[in-house]
């Protein structure tokens, strides 16, 4: 496929475009979904460089949930889920 797009007068640029780029699509993209996936639910490293309380992300904040606050506890998880359900759903 790659010689008869040269033959038939394609660059090595409209070749990558065209036909390379097409083709690892999918590939590109689930590593992009798993990345931000990985990144969003990151535990780890926020815990280490993140030493005042008030710059924490959510995710912090949900393993030391406790029954008193359930309500609270609730729509933090949703709205910890859904950037990344969306991202999920769409990739």
């Amino acid at each position: 496929m790659l010689e008869s797009a040269a033959i038939d007068g394609a660059s090595a640029l409209g070749i990558f475009l065209r036909i390379g780029a097409p083709l690892g699509a999918p590939g590109i993209l689930s590593s992009v979904v798993l990345g931000f996936l990985e990144y969003w639910n990151a535990l780890e490293a926020p815990l280490t460089f993140l030493k005042n309380k008030e710059l924490w992300p959510l995710s912090l904040y949900l393993p030391a949930s406790s029954a008193e606050n359930i309500g609270h506890s609730i729509a933090a998880s949703v709205i910890m889920l859904t950037p990344a359900l969306l991202i999920f759903l769409f990739g």
